[in-house]
């Protein structure tokens, strides 16, 4: 999302730089270096940024730093004094403690850490797709929910071998997938459980294929 951005460009004419991960406006609102880890901090006006620098030990008063404008002007210098001070205990103890000032904050998931997340589950985001004779396989579900129902995940896909769809045209040496023009996974085309006949969705997987 580039509101800013382009507002700023629209604004001034000049293309913005990149930023990292830091609010361009609005500081401290970036990643912040842990012990251990990073972790998230959004101290979004003067008022929590009184209370972080009280949780963290850092001086609020400092004139680098009493006010937004201050605290843009002097980001690097701020960020080197909250990073000097978070570095002496690890992400998960500095949450508690930033959380507990009122302070928006976060941690920095990997892929494992998001899937096992309590909002990805109570939004049902990762669903599992039945198989038949095999395990179930997780998926991606939709993100867009209406009302206070959650769609019922999609059923399994229905692997058609091409040549029954007449479309091994469609899977010639020079538009098959580098894997199978390597020779490891000959094509197959994916059709949608309760699809129309012969018409295909344009989702694809690789597998052994019988002409």
């Amino acid at each position: 999302i580039l509101e800013n951005a382009i507002t700023r460009f629209a604004a001034s004419g000049q293309s913005p730089g990149p930023l990292g991960t830091r609010h361009p406006s609005i500081a401290p609102f970036a990643t912040f270096a842990c012990a251990d880890t990073a972790i998230v901090i959004a101290a979004g006006n003067d008022d929590l940024f009184v209370e972080l620098a009280r949780a963290i030990g850092l001086d609020a008063t400092d004139p680098r730093f009493a006010s937004n404008d201050a605290r843009s002007q002097n980001v690097e210098a701020l960020t080197d004094e909250m990073e000097a001070r978070l570095k002496t205990r690890p992400a998960a103890e500095w949450l508690a403690i930033i959380d507990a000032a009122g302070v928006p904050c976060g941690p920095i998931n990997d892929i494992a850490g998001m899937v096992a997340h309590p909002q990805v589950k109570a939004r049902q985001l990762v669903v599992e797709v039945p198989r038949e004779g095999k395990a179930a396989q997780r998926q991606i579900a939709s993100p867009i929910k209406f009302g206070a129902g959650l769609p019922a995940p999609r059923p399994e896909p229905v692997l058609l071998p091409l040549a029954s769809l007449g479309l091994n045209g469609l899977c010639s040496p020079f538009n098959r997938s580098p894997y199978d023009r390597a020779g490891q996974m000959p094509g197959w085309i994916v059709s949608d459980t309760g699809s129309a006949p012969g018409y295909l969705h344009g989702q694809c997987v690789f597998a052994p294929l019988t002409e």
